[in-house]
């Protein structure tokens, strides 16, 4: 999907192992600038992970927009411009109150927000890329409802105006399982 012409700086996401930054450790950034969209995802240790996020972060255009700013700027080490979020508002509220929850809904999140450290550790344990692929399709699905987000509250979009992101079901087959080399399970039709 064309991101908004309108739309100018970057959106930043990170997914990570507690909702209490100073308990936990980033596993995954993702980001909106200009027409695209880019997800890091941690598969090993956290210093040389994060050192890539942060250098990254320092050359996305600005302004930058979060939900719950704080939050991404204690892992990210950059000023966030803009936060999405009033108050203390959930995401879900947000979206309720901007009348935006079915377009989140199309995106069929597999994940809320509490369940990506167990996914985390079950990847760690595992070695299976399923686990990360969940991550990283959450993340993508947090990206797409903070774009909906800003488009409403500082845009003035109607609703009707914004144009739905493909599901991430197939934004994961398509995009994200062939860059962890997971080949689809083939089951028999009888």
């Amino acid at each position: 999907m064309k991101l908004s012409k309108s739309f100018c700086g970057s959106i930043v996401d990170v997914e990570t192992t507690d909702i209490l930054p100073e308990h936990a450790e980033m596993v995954t950034f993702g980001y909106l600038s200009g027409n695209r969209l880019g997800v890091f995802q941690r598969t090993g240790g956290l210093s040389e992970f994060e050192r890539s996020v942060k250098d990254f972060t320092k050359s996305l255009d600005t302004p930058l927009y979060a939900f719950s700013r704080g939050f991404e700027e204690s892992f990210l080490d950059v000023k966030v411009n803009v936060d999405l979020q009033n108050g203390l508002e959930s995401s879900f509220a947000a979206l309720k109150t901007e009348g935006l929850v079915s377009l989140y809904n199309r995106l069929n999140d597999p994940l809320i927000n509490n369940e990506v450290p167990s996914y985390w550790e079950a990847y760690k344990t595992l070695r299976n890329p399923v686990f990360l692929s969940k991550i990283v399709r959450h993340n993508y699905c947090c990206l797409c409802k903070e774009y909906y987000l800003k488009l409403r509250r500082i845009d003035g979009l109607k609703v009707s105006e914004i144009r739905s992101f493909v599901s991430s079901a197939i934004f994961e087959a398509k995009w994200i399982k062939p860059k962890l080399d997971v080949v689809p399970l083939e089951v028999p039709y009888t």
